[in-house]
């Protein structure tokens, strides 16, 4: 029923998969040698092992998948004590797992099609440098201003290049990418290649290439990929000028060996008279900018996985998910005993009766922090008091946050060097397995939409990968030129924490928040634990 000119060797519908499950018909397409890309609608994956397996199939024998995920795990649970459970959802979880996997997420119908028609037709791309070329500046405009929300970059012109295009405009035309090369050369199949070439062609010698169309030694396409803007005219008009400019598009393509993908504003505008002939010219055709950008973007991410997709192996496969139907929390002085075992840093401190809470304070130096125990929000019923400095103040302190609790309190040393703060969890999501979060910690956890997901276990470059799209990255790098966190503490501590879960069976969730970035180390300032009630869950 589609006509978007994708060749589709299977069309397989599971229903409830009460006979054959997805995973199974997955691994019988990846084995098949018709199959050239695997494209799946899912609601829920039914055996996760054996999915990522055929995955990994998929990958090796270079097979593009993509997926448009619907719905959510019934199974998914929220541990309410936590901020977590209001921070992600069994979504994130299989987003992790299909970013694990080298998998293609895509959000619309159109989108899954088109972006397996790219892959089909560009394969993989070697990096992220586009062009966008076009004969409005509205549609210039327009590309740039969504490709923002993709991972592409549009490369200025280089002085030599840019004389280069300008030469071939005639000087009539701003040299900018995404470029406008208007109208006055419309239409003329000459002017058009001539202008083309120059774009794509950015090392002159590239022009003494071989009869075989060889670049020479040394030299380097622009760009990694090119787009073409074209809208053409409803049927019974007159679009005999717009064919020009698309067999100049294609044949600039070919000579510099560059990818090339039609796109339409919008998809009425692309006639399948367009897609046939880009087709014949080796390029990709697109219905939109978002789903061609949406596409590249899956190109690139195939071409140059992320050090998470570098690492999938078999031995890095999600481990199953723990069930949370019978859970004892282990607050905050218990819980950060079991990670100061498991070799997480956690600050000094001492578990006191308000009446010692002063004494406690000058044994482990000034300033202190003093704490409710047996809560799990205690800043928002005022159980936190932070920068005491002497034993009158504690005293005091600790006689109002005491009353909160059971008439004891946590007295702590008080961090005072930290560059930022994170929150790191590991909780149960079934049925994909253990997600790992980082996010912005603190307070503010829940207010800001800023986190970054793995499933484990993962790899010491993939948590720094996942820290680095963060949006608080930059306080973590050093802010105008204040101190750097120190990163490698950072990413220590989240391994520690993850031996901790991969060696204990009977935890169900693990939240740090939160978790102090200092130019020197990362220090676990509060933490809970949700772990199995039964003793059966616990590790042998």
């Amino acid at each position: 029923m589609q006509r978007r000119g994708l060749d589709i060797s299977h069309v397989i519908s599971l229903g409830n998969q009460a006979g054959v499950g997805l995973a199974e018909v997955f691994e019988a397409l990846v084995a098949d040698p018709a199959v050239t890309g695997v494209g799946m609608y899912i609601e829920a994956a039914d055996d996760i092992a054996r999915f990522a397996a055929a995955a990994g199939e998929a990958r090796r024998r270079g097979l593009p998948v993509v997926v448009l995920k619907a719905g959510a795990s019934e199974e998914a649970e929220t541990i309410s004590v936590s901020h977590t459970g209001s921070l992600v959802g069994s979504d994130d979880a299989y987003e992790a797992l299909f970013r694990r996997l080298g998998a293609t997420r895509a959000r619309t119908v159109g989108g899954l099609l088109d972006t397996l028609g790219v892959l089909g037709a560009v394969g993989p791309l070697a990096g992220n440098r586009l062009v966008s070329l076009s004969c409005s500046g509205g549609e210039a405009a327009l590309v740039a201003d969504r490709g923002r929300g993709y991972q592409v970059a549009f490369p200025a012109f280089d002085p030599d290049h840019r004389n280069r295009v300008a030469a071939a405009l005639d000087g009539r035309a701003a040299v900018t990418n995404p470029l406008d090369y208007h109208t006055f050369i419309w239409g003329d199949s000459a002017r058009l290649a001539e202008c083309f070439t120059a774009v794509l062609d950015g090392d002159a010698g590239c022009r003494g290439a071989d009869e075989g169309g060889a670049e020479p030694v040394g030299a380097r396409r622009p760009f990694d990929a090119a787009l073409l803007v074209l809208d053409f005219p409803a049927a019974g008009l007159d679009s005999s000028r717009w064919w020009p400019t698309l067999d100049a598009f294609g044949a600039a393509c070919a000579a510099s060996g560059t990818p090339g993908v039609l796109v339409a504003s919008m998809a009425e505008n692309l006639p399948a008279e367009a897609r046939r002939r880009a087709a014949e010219l080796g390029l990709a055709a697109c219905y939109g900018f978002d789903t061609a950008l949406a596409a590249i973007q899956a190109a690139i991410h195939l071409g140059c996985p992320s050090a998470e997709a570098l690492a999938a192996d078999t031995a890095l496969l999600p481990p199953s998910a723990r069930s949370s139907a019978s859970t004892t929390t282990l607050f905050e002085q218990a819980a950060k005993q079991r990670l100061a075992e498991a070799g997480v840093p956690v600050p000094l401190g001492r578990l006191v009766p308000v009446r010692a809470a002063a004494a406690a304070a000058a044994e482990i130096g000034w300033p202190v922090v003093v704490k409710a125990t047996g809560l799990a929000h205690k800043s928002d019923v005022g159980g936190v008091a932070a920068g005491l400095l002497g034993p009158d103040e504690v005293a005091a302190a600790a006689t109002r946050i005491g009353a909160l609790g059971d008439g004891h309190v946590l007295v702590e040393a008080h961090i005072d060097d930290a560059v930022a703060e994170l929150m790191v969890s590991v909780r149960s999501a079934p049925p994909v397995g253990m997600l790992l979060t980082l996010s912005a910690g603190g307070t503010l956890v829940e207010l800001l939409d800023d986190s970054a997901c793995l499933l484990l276990p993962t790899g010491p470059d993939a948590v720094r990968e996942a820290l680095r799209r963060l949006r608080i990255w930059p306080l973590l790098a050093g802010h105008r030129g204040r101190p750097a966190a120190s990163v490698d503490a950072v990413v220590e501590a989240v391994e520690r924490l993850g031996s901790l879960v991969r060696e204990d069976a009977g935890i169900v969730e693990v939240e740090i928040n939160p978790l102090l970035a200092t130019p020197h180390r990362a220090v676990a300032a509060d933490a809970l634990i949700a772990a199995a009630s039964s003793p059966a869950g616990r590790p042998r």
